[in-house]
């Protein structure tokens, strides 16, 4: 669970967590748990955004177990479009019960701020994705800092080996934000064997198209990968 910079742990008055909906015969039932409050003094509404609009469903309190609350509703899915949105609104209520505090929770964790629909829990109706993509163990790659077909990095003209642990304050003052550090398309290539090894089943680059900056971002030709890259042969070996 994580919890908004607006509202800091302690000033909440419970805890929340839920369990994830996904596509498939149980997409309909959402589950919220609640630890830190009497679940009399507690009403959790399931706000979804079928047609992005939103609607709050009431959940139904089911019972309790170690202190921990555990609320249920249907979330309304088939009149709506494949990508769904919502989050949880929960009210703490007096002993008239009347509203003393209310919670929102979110993909950004508890907050008393309303959260925006892109923060919201999202998941795919039906997937359209290739089977294969379920079980897919993906890893991300920044090439300029991943591996080096040199076997060693250069930053401002010092050479460091790429096999060798560097510690953070060796770089303490050096913006390295804006040097190349040297990696490259075929330092990535020499360690898939090693990614295999590690359960890796697929990779994920980071920018490698032509661009000034080392992490790629201000790409200027989509045709033509950076040459501190290796260029268009490395991405092909």
């Amino acid at each position: 669970m994580r919890q908004n910079t607006s509202s800091p742990r302690s000033n909440l008055p419970f805890q929340c967590f839920h369990t994830c909906t996904a596509p498939g015969t149980n997409h309909k039932t959402v589950v919220l748990y609640v630890r830190g409050a009497n679940p009399r003094r507690l009403s959790c509404k399931l706000v979804s955004f079928p047609q992005h609009e939103p609607k709050r469903v009431e959940m139904l309190y089911i019972g309790s177990k170690s202190g921990i609350h555990r609320f249920t509703a249907k979330l309304t899915v088939d009149e709506g479009d494949n990508f769904q949105w919502y989050c949880f609104k929960i009210s703490l209520l007096n002993s008239s019960s009347q509203t003393t505090d209310v919670v929102w929770y979110s993909s950004l964790g508890m907050s008393r701020e309303c959260p925006l629909i892109h923060h919201c829990f999202a998941f795919e109706l039906n997937a359209s994705h290739p089977s294969w993509v379920k079980d897919l163990v993906l890893y991300e790659i920044f090439p300029d800092r991943f591996a080096c077909s040199k076997d060693y990095f250069t930053i401002d003209a010092d050479h460091y080996a790429a096999d060798t642990p560097i510690h953070a304050n060796v770089f303490e003052y050096k913006n390295l934000d804006e040097v190349h550090c040297g990696g490259d398309l075929d330092g990535t290539a020499d360690m898939l064997p090693y990614l295999k090894d590690m359960g890796i089943s697929g990779i994920c680059l980071s920018p490698i198209f032509k661009a000034p900056s080392p992490k790629k971002l201000d790409t200027e030709d989509y045709d033509v990968i950076d040459p501190h890259f290796g260029g268009n042969g490395a991405l092909k070996r």
